[in-house]
């Protein structure tokens, strides 16, 4: 019995190791790049986590190699650990383009089987944990990182994981103390904002638990050590923020104030139909909420109503005008309402998952076996598409208005992220800095940011380096004050 176990885990393991290589089939045979909207914020991040691993160099403040050595401090609250493994991907891969494919890979190989472990655990059938794991695959939470480098899709692909301790609270009736801070650590060392999505995944089903549970001081204190040891784990990032915001004042992030332009229902619609068959199982949900809702189990109810409610969230059926123009820290935090369709999918395929398990109702395996197929298929045009504006010498480049190309000649810029040089792509492709004037030489020696200039007179010059209030600058030999901004 446990060897039959075991080889079923290692097919369906194949199988989704067989259709990550399947998906990015297409860029192998084009050999084209995609550039999207966020790539050259995460490339500048990712290369600097590279050169610090080369150097040896490990400056887990300032960035010394990327966003042009300017010292910017990114890194440390933004993904740490998982900026640091990248940059060591990046580093076996040799160029972008081989990383763009490898990475790519291995996002759909983490979110097949972050998907077939969650279902597994809520016992789902074999074939179909297997079936809803690969359409997960093929679902735009994954394929945003693919097409536009959207840092949530890594986020999204260990979500599952980090959803397995409500299962155990819900299901099993158990609280894992350990368990549950380390998925939460998780999330949280790699996206803030789906940190909190799963500790409200959390909160209602400690909540639930704490209801039907008689031993509820036992669970209080299992939620203290969970609490004490998430804090001690996260430790770096607390750090990070209080050396940030305590010593400087920093501007803060991107305020979108057209969040009513960013749903499901407005310029994201894309999201809702990638694949085809998403609107169709958002309906299925519905009905089965409003035929089979005393029939279905408690877990399955927690899936489908917490998916409606971040499907909902992600509408303008929500006042996002309105609330765009609040004073409000977490709605700042939000910036964009499509990032609860990420969460309200993963709830989406475990309601599903579960309503086919309790035989709620019959539904021929075959039919959606050959749906899911059509989905991959769906995928495979959808990045053929992306991939074909690489051909195109006005939109190769798909990262804003605010992006300055350094040359004239489209086959250099394009040939750069070919070669083993991965500063050089970086260099001819930057976000415009306009109160910056040319520097000559930027370099790191003896683990230091060293600048140098030549002025044809003696003047002052803005030199693009960004200080921060513990960040010591030395000219010509001297040690600058902190108060002293002019050299």
């Amino acid at each position: 019995m446990n060897l039959s176990v075991t080889m079923k885990k290692y097919q369906a393991v194949g199988i989704v190791i067989m259709v990550s290589f399947i998906l990015v089939l297409p860029q192998l045979i084009l050999k084209n790049m995609i550039i999207g909207s966020d790539v050259l914020f995460h490339f500048n991040r990712l290369y600097d986590t590279s050169q610090q691993i080369k150097g040896g160099n490990f400056q887990s403040f300032i960035s010394m190699y990327g966003y042009q050595q300017s010292g910017r401090v990114v890194t440390p609250i933004y993904a740490q650990i998982l900026s640091y493994v990248l940059g060591a991907l990046l580093l076996i891969c040799g160029n972008w383009f081989v990383f763009q494919v490898v990475s790519n890979f291995c996002l759909f190989l983490l979110s097949g089987i972050s998907m077939y472990a969650l279902l597994k655990k809520m016992k789902i059938k074999q074939r179909t944990s297997v079936e809803l794991s690969l359409f997960f695959m093929t679902t735009y939470s994954i394929s945003y990182w693919v097409i536009r480098q959207g840092f949530s899709s890594w986020a999204g692909a260990l979500l599952p994981l980090c959803l397995l301790p409500v299962v155990d609270m819900i299901k099993e009736n158990k609280y894992q103390p350990i368990r549950v801070a380390l998925s939460l650590t998780v999330m949280f060392q790699t996206h803030f904002l789906t940190s909190l999505f799963v500790l409200v995944f959390y909160s209602i089903a400690f909540m639930y638990q704490l209801f039907k549970n008689s031993h509820k001081l036992k669970l209080i204190r299992g939620l203290v050590i969970s609490v004490v040891i998430f804090f001690l784990l996260t430790s770096n990032i607390w750090y990070a923020l209080w050396w940030l915001y305590g010593n400087n004042r920093i501007l803060p992030p991107f305020q979108n104030t057209a969040m009513f332009e960013q749903t499901i229902t407005k310029a994201s619609w894309y999201r809702l139909i990638n694949p085809f068959i998403l609107p169709l199982m958002i309906l299925f949900l519905l009905f089965t909420l409003i035929t089979r809702f005393r029939e279905m189990s408690d877990l399955n109810k927690y899936f489908s109503l917490l998916s409606l409610f971040f499907f909902f969230l992600s509408s303008n059926f929500v006042p996002w005008r309105f609330f765009s123009g609040l004073d409000i820290s977490l709605i700042k935090v939000i910036q964009f309402p499509f990032r609860f369709f990420i969460p309200g999918t993963v709830c989406l395929i475990c309601s599903v998952g579960l309503t086919l398990s309790e035989n709620l109702y019959r539904v021929k395996v075959k039919k959606f076996s050959i749906l899911v197929v059509a989905c991959i298929i769906h995928s495979l045009f959808l990045y053929g598409d992306a991939l074909k504006e690489w051909d195109n010498s006005k939109l190769f480049i798909q990262s804003g208005s605010h992006v300055v190309i350094h040359s004239d000649d489209v086959d250099e810029v394009k040939q750069s992220f070919y070669q083993k040089d991965l500063n050089k792509s970086l260099a001819l492709v930057e976000k415009s800095t306009p109160d910056y004037l040319p520097v000559y030489k930027d370099s790191e020696k003896n683990h230091q940011l060293v600048v140098e200039w030549q002025g044809k007179e003696n003047e002052e010059v803005i030199v693009p380096v960004i200080k921060y209030a513990r960040t010591i600058i030395i000219y010509n030999n001297h040690k600058q004050k902190s108060n002293q901004p002019k050299c």
